[in-house]
């Protein structure tokens, strides 16, 4: 049985839910950017926000700049609740943290998440995955924030937004630009990639090639939108998610992993 903690936001129990949904962030955000889901998630889903340090609540703990910093701290706090079927949604910088958090759970401990859903980002073997800003200057640094879209301009023109916003986006840009990947990196499960029809960061182009990282195929789906498409389209997206997942109605019989991690099987 899990124990609260600060990594993973659970904004209303279901202890009685057969499945859990992790939701990875994007670079700037944070879990809250995912409370309403809870809304349209059917009852036999208990919704999971990472929450990393360095924004929201946890705004005066230091930011990860490295993706296996995060992947490491991440580790121990999320293995208690996998005592149930998982999967995974992660969009832009969550994408790289979840992609290299899978791998480890495969490898280590033999789990399977049901499904992964990538969302904006380019197939690990595209480099660099985003064009490479957190070096720039703070005002050509907004400027590529900017080119995103998504980010209100009433924001991005605010001095006081910017001074506490503008750290943690370029923390969280040197994150993702420490991203590695290897050839041979396999992922063992279903995956979809999302996107934003009109995003300028990740066209539909660099979506393509997530194949080369699964043994099954890798399914995309396109909503209308530019980087930050699924805030406008929530609807949308967790209806394509539920229909791309086989939720049953009763528990499924299905073993877990070893009691070492206080996980009943």
């Amino acid at each position: 049985m899990y124990k609260k903690n600060k990594w993973i936001k659970i904004f209303e129990e279901r202890k009685s839910a057969p499945y859990r949904l992790f939701c990875f962030h994007f670079a700037g955000g944070g879990a809250s950017v995912f409370k309403r889901w809870n809304n349209s998630l059917p009852g036999q889903i208990e919704l999971c926000a990472v929450q990393l340090p360095g924004r929201e609540e946890r705004y005066e703990e230091p930011a990860f700049t490295c993706y296996k910093d995060a992947v490491s701290h991440l580790m121990p706090e999320l293995l208690p609740f996998l005592d149930r079927p998982f999967f995974f949604f992660c969009h832009s910088m969550g994408t790289i943290i979840g992609f290299h958090l899978v791998l480890e759970i495969i490898e280590k401990y033999g789990l399977h998440p049901v499904h992964i859903f990538f969302s904006s980002s380019a197939a690990p073997h595209n480099k660099p995955l985003f064009k490479k800003i957190s070096h720039l200057a703070d005002d050509q640094f907004i400027q590529e924030i900017k080119n995103f879209g998504g980010i209100p301009s009433q924001i991005l023109n605010n001095p006081d937004f910017i001074k506490i916003l503008l750290p943690i986006l370029r923390k969280d840009f040197q994150l993702i630009e420490s991203f590695e990947y290897s050839e041979g990196m396999k992922l063992h499960c279903p995956l979809t990639i999302f996107g934003g029809k009109d995003d300028r960061a990740v066209p539909v182009n660099k979506l393509e090639g997530w194949d080369r990282v699964t043994l099954e195929k890798a399914n995309i789906q396109l909503f209308p939108g530019n980087h930050f498409y699924f805030i406008d389209q929530q609807e949308e997206v967790i209806e394509a998610i539920l229909s791309n997942i086989s939720i049953e109605y009763e528990y499924p019989e299905i073993g877990l992993f070893s009691n070492e991690y206080g996980i009943v099987s």
